[in-house]
């Protein structure tokens, strides 16, 4: 059967730009893998790369919660994208979600806290020298190989 995965990268497009190496190793590790992505700029996702690319929307949104995915992935600290996450129906789940006794994002397992953390602390964003792509690949479990922008 086709794993299904979801990956949440709604917004700052650079960032969205910049998390495209992470299709490559979802290619690799799950070869014939159906990938979603919900984005709030899906003009810019490389549409030969992507299965299924929607823009972030109340149905988009109502849509995602109605599917099964063998793995999601939230790359993005916003609230809408934190509270999918936590509502999606997934086997793994890898990025940010809502605490559900405060709304407050944070981090769904320990590969995030990293991230999560010099995202919040000065001076841990200071001393972090871990570039972007390196740090999403963590968040998701997987070692960065130098993998190219698709």
């Amino acid at each position: 059967m086709t794993k299904r995965v979801l990956l949440i990268k709604l917004g700052a497009i650079g960032d969205v730009i910049r998390t495209t190496p992470l299709l490559r190793r979802l290619r690799q590790e799950h070869p014939g893998c159906y990938i979603t992505w919900l984005t709030l700029t899906p003009a810019i996702l490389p549409q030969r790369e992507v299965d299924e690319i929607l823009k972030f929307d109340y149905a988009s949104a109502l849509q995602l919660q109605a599917r099964h995915f063998d793995l999601a992935i939230n790359l993005d600290k916003e609230k809408e994208a934190c509270a999918l996450l936590l509502n999606v129906r997934a086997e793994a789940k890898y990025g940010y979600t809502l605490r559900p006794y405060d709304g407050v994002a944070w981090p769904i397992n320990e590969q995030a806290e990293h991230k999560y953390l010099t995202g919040i602390f000065d001076q841990l964003s200071l001393g972090n020298t871990k570039p972007y792509v390196q740090e999403i690949f963590e968040l998701c479990g997987f070692d960065f190989r130098g993998e190219e922008y698709v």
